[in-house]
């Protein structure tokens, strides 16, 4: 009966370890997408204001020599 016991404990164990590494590996495939987003949007919004500054320039600069 007491092994019968333990086989069952050890295959809830398994279970609850193997759901719990499935959430986490879920969670972290989800962590890295929001985190390659965040990044692409930062820089891609670096680089609009860059170019901004850039026609910001140049218009300066070609309204001078005229």
């Amino acid at each position: 009966m007491t092994d019968a016991m333990g086989q069952c404990c050890r295959k809830l164990w398994a279970t609850i370890l193997l759901l719990v590494s499935f959430v986490l590996i879920v969670l972290t495939v989800l962590l890295v997408e929001f985190f390659e987003n965040f990044q692409i949007e930062n820089i891609e919004n670096d680089l609009t204001k860059t170019a901004e500054q850039i026609i910001k320039v140049t218009n300066e600069h070609q309204g001078i020599q005229q």
